[in-house]
């Protein structure tokens, strides 16, 4: 069970967010952040991805191939696993502080085994704990 933080905008549509860490930042980095519309850092860490990789390889140019593979390769995995961590940390923050800005208020903060099954609670009525 986790807690998850429920928001609804003002056509009423509900969105859960859980509290804590995210897996699915984790896991699909900066692909999670234009599914959950987090546009601006999608595409901020789309840009510094680019920059890192060209400055890397202008640094390597007159290294030896293989080894200049493995230095991008290397820089690469690391940039990488850093912002997944990042993201798996901070997510759901990061999103709770979008759904605010695109309008949406919290209404509510509810136990439930997934996102899904908080929204029904609050909507029927089974919530823990109401925001006024």
């Amino acid at each position: 069970m986790n807690n998850y933080k429920i928001f609804k905008n003002s056509l009423g549509i509900y969105e859960a967010v859980k509290q804590g860490w995210s897996w699915p930042a984790f896991f699909f980095g900066i692909i999670w952040t234009f599914v959950k519309r987090i546009w601006w850092l999608g595409f901020g860490l789309f840009i510094i991805s680019i920059l890192l990789q060209t400055i890397v390889g202008a640094a390597v140019k007159d290294m030896p191939m293989e080894e200049a593979v493995a230095i991008i390769n290397g820089i690469g995995s690391v940039f990488g696993i850093v912002v997944c961590l990042l993201l798996g940390i901070y997510g759901n923050s990061l999103r709770e502080k979008n759904l605010i800005s695109r309008g949406y208020t919290q209404v509510a903060t509810i136990t439930a085994e997934s996102p899904q099954r908080a929204i029904t609670l609050f909507l029927e009525g089974e919530h823990s704990q109401l925001i006024m």
